[in-house]
């Protein structure tokens, strides 16, 4: 690992500003008050809903370690590294949200693309790290299909390397604002080349900060993720108890709504669930409110998972290559619809 410093090279360094499209993210006094009168639980609420705040200083270096072996260290053809280091440059940045807060970020440029070239925000589930493998997948798939693409991955705050703690989801839509100007403002990367990939939590996040850029036409992909926090709630914890715990998570400064904020959005869409998801039940998922809502079908396209090869279990946390399908996989239907010029 002696180079490694040499490859990562000086950090990007951008400062995300306010504007008039993001101020109701603004901290109000109310939450200042609540910070303080019910820190418990605002704490609890995070602890539960953001649960990448909650790994250990030794979980966050295991993965940095790995992350930068594969990286930046020697090339092990077992890895596979070989062709994503021959087509990508991996480097950090250090964005800094509107309200001061130091975010982890990672830059995978595509080494024979200009800096303006189709750019991909790729917003982790709640319990994953950005330097993870959870989107590894997308970057062969990009190489496959010889479409140069850049990718940006992020840690909410709190999560990873990133600074602060999470409070309320103000902050965590504001931390994937953060990373979309520096797309936008540092990248130069026109908006409708900008495309969002959310999966699970990731994917109301993403869907939230798709709405606050109107004038986005890039593609957006909602990978098992639930329509709205409260309907999460909802249809997750037992019905005599989820109605209050819906109010209170509200109260306490967390609102998420995937299936409002896209309601208005321009651009493609594709929505993938599974209907035995044991995470995000049918009924709470973004699926389910646009298969409901025919109004709303309009540049919406949902996929339907099915049978994983050599997985059994949990249908939220199967990789998506996995599942099979006809007449191509889930997985090369999502390659297709980021990476095809004819969508």
């Amino acid at each position: 690992m002696g180079n490694s410093i040499e490859r990562l090279g000086n950090p990007a360094v951008f400062q995300a500003t306010w504007n008039p499209s993001i101020t109701h993210l603004k901290p109000s006094f109310s939450d200042k008050v609540k910070r303080i009168f019910f820190y418990f639980l605002q704490n609890l609420a995070t602890k539960f809903i953001l649960q990448t705040n909650n790994k250990s200083s030794k979980e966050v270096q295991f993965v940095e370690k790995r992350f930068n072996e594969f990286w930046y260290g020697n090339i092990s053809h077992q890895q596979g590294n070989q062709v994503l280091r021959d087509t990508f440059s991996a480097s950090s940045s250090r964005l800094t949200t509107p309200d001061g807060i130091n975010l982890s970020s990672t830059y995978l440029k595509h080494k024979h693309a200009p800096q303006n070239a189709k750019t991909v925000i790729l917003f982790q589930p709640n319990a994953a790290l950005s330097k993870g493998s959870t989107f590894e997948w997308l970057f062969y798939k990009s190489i496959e299909t010889g479409t140069p693409t850049h990718f940006i991955l992020f840690d909410y705050r709190g999560g990873g390397t990133s600074k602060g703690k999470v409070w309320n989801s103000k902050q965590v839509i504001l931390d994937g604002e953060t990373v979309y100007q520096f797309a936008k403002d540092h990248l130069k990367v026109p908006e409708h080349l900008i495309d969002l990939y959310g999966y699970s939590f990731g994917g109301v996040v993403s869907a939230e900060v798709k709405d606050l850029h109107l004038q986005n036409t890039g593609r957006f992909v909602n990978e098992r993720s639930f329509s709205s926090l409260e309907e999460e709630i909802k249809h997750l914890l037992p019905r005599f108890f989820s109605g209050f715990a819906a109010k209170l998570l509200k109260f306490v400064g967390w609102s998420l709504n995937a299936s409002n904020a896209l309601k208005n959005s321009l651009g493609q869409k594709l929505i993938v669930y599974h209907p035995e998801d044991p995470v995000v039940p049918y009924k709470a998922s973004t699926a389910h409110f646009f298969q409901q809502k025919l109004s709303y079908k309009k540049e919406v396209e949902v996929i339907k998972l099915d049978k994983a090869v050599g997985y059994t279990g949990n249908h939220h946390c199967i990789p998506l290559v996995a599942y099979t399908g006809t007449p191509v996989s889930p997985a090369e239907r999502v390659s297709d619809f980021i990476f095809s010029k004819t969508f």
